[in-house]
């Protein structure tokens, strides 16, 4: 299961603005599906967070995003970003995967 919570574009102006960015998001859609298919990978999720402004979302959002993730593959390994990267969005992802791995009776994967 891949998974890509961020669209990866807009933060390159001053506002995010979806209409001004349409086409180059399609395109950057488009290369991640013909990655895929060239890669082999069966299962891809596509989300479009705000590109370097997931702090401007609740993280619980985040959370269910990957918990939803979670429940459709049950993974025993998830791969993440380092908590410490520079990236907001990186570090809100950590967060989210760290808390949605937390020590529950029907966890599957291990924090380490």
């Amino acid at each position: 299961m891949l998974s890509f919570l961020g669209e990866g574009i807009t933060s390159r102006s001053d506002n995010r603005d979806i209409h001004k960015h349409k086409n180059e998001l399609e395109t950057h859609k488009k290369n991640i599906l013909d990655a895929q298919k060239l890669i082999g990978y069966g299962s891809l999720s596509i989300y479009d967070l705000p590109d370097n402004r997931f702090d401007s979302i609740d993280l619980l959002d985040i959370i269910k995003l990957v918990e939803k993730e979670k429940a459709s593959f049950q993974p025993d390994v998830i791969f993440t970003h380092h908590g410490g990267d520079l990236n907001i969005d990186h570090r809100r992802t950590f967060e989210a995967v760290v808390t949605s791995c937390r020590p529950m009776e029907d966890e599957r994967s291990k924090q380490s």
